[in-house]
């Protein structure tokens, strides 16, 4: 059973009357008044000309819900916009967008997206009879820039995530796999909603790559510290793999995360032979690692690059710590 929210208030464009389009947009914002208008403005130059967007203010603390108000006075778009009390994560809030919409099949992207002017029209030419789930391509910003630890996305083709920055499913196959899930894996921020309810989709039919379906996702502002809390989020991987095990076919050697992952892992592992043993020349097992690290390093300027190889190498300690946490408490090994 999808799960929804009460709607408080609810406002339409001139233009939202006329038959079902084609495409329902949906997007669930939360405090982020200073890029909806460019995700708005992003949405009113699509090619595609039959469809509608479905906006859910997630209970936002700034003015997002004025700009909503007068974005619906002005906008050319077929544009429906929810003012829902704050819920925790993007799921509830979405399943109410599309609850409130109209189309056939539904297009889901984020407030701090961008999608180009093809977007919709990339997605339709993908989607078949027995597709359940098409997966755009998703690019940095190339105008962003967060800093030494800035935060964006980067989706290339059908990962197994099913990210919801750029994804689009057919009405009916969201309505059988019953929305969103209101679960939560970890507490927190929302974690893993998309990759539970993509995999269900993709069960149910078939996945397809739009690699012309793009979506430039914006570069945000980060730190250190944020960089350090997104590797300990990672302890949510192995309860996502006891639900759904085909994540597996995606990482190294069916055990590690990724590429990275492994690195650091037989790197951590060679230095503790090395210690245990008394036997220095065991620890060189560690050099693919460090030079994993230094070569990263080069993309966070701002410090000497000995200083961010370390930072890195944190950070690895940091996640194969939440792995190992995560893989006990939900029994599968994810390293």
């Amino acid at each position: 059973m999808t799960v929804t929210a009460t709607v408080r208030d609810e406002r339409h464009s001139a233009g939202w009357a006329g038959p079902d389009p084609t495409f329902s947009v949906i997007v669930s914002t939360h405090g982020r008044a200073g890029y909806l208008a460019g995700m708005l403005d992003a949405l009113e130059r699509q090619s595609h000309g039959d469809f509608e967007a479905v906006v859910a203010d997630n209970g936002s603390p700034d003015d997002t819900w004025d700009t909503l108000l007068a974005r619906c006075e002005t906008t050319p778009l077929r544009l429906r916009a929810l003012r829902l009390d704050p819920h925790d994560g993007p799921a509830v809030p979405r399943n109410t967008a599309v609850e409130r919409s109209r189309g056939r099949w539904l297009a889901f992207t984020d407030d701090d997206c961008l999608p180009a002017a093809q977007w919709l029209t990339a997605l339709q030419a993908a989607a078949g009879a027995d597709v359940t789930v098409v997966q755009g391509r998703t690019d940095a910003d190339p105008q962003g820039w967060g800093g030494p630890w800035g935060r964006t996305l980067r989706v290339s083709g059908v990962s197994g995530l099913y990210e919801t920055a750029n994804l689009a499913c057919p009405r009916p196959a969201f309505d059988a796999a019953g929305g969103f899930p209101a679960e939560r894996l970890l507490s927190g921020r929302a974690f893993g909603e998309d990759v539970l309810l993509g995999a269900r989709l993709a069960r149910a039919g078939r996945v397809v790559a739009a690699p012309d379906a793009l979506v430039h996702h914006r570069v945000l502002p980060g730190s250190y510290r944020q960089f350090l809390s997104e590797r300990r989020r990672l302890e949510g991987f192995p309860a996502l793999v006891r639900q759904v095990p085909e994540l597996r076919s995606a990482f190294t050697a069916g055990v590690f995360l990724s590429r990275r992952t492994a690195i650091a892992d037989a790197g951590v592992a060679a230095l503790g032979v090395a210690a245990a043993l008394q036997q220095p020349l065991f620890a060189l097992g560690a050099a693919p690692w460090a030079a994993q690290c230094w070569s990263a390093a080069r993309q966070r300027p701002g410090r000497h690059r000995l200083v961010r190889s370390a930072q890195l190498g944190l950070g690895d300690l940091v996640a194969m710590v939440a792995l190992v946490r995560g893989s006990a408490r939900a029994r599968r090994l994810v390293l």
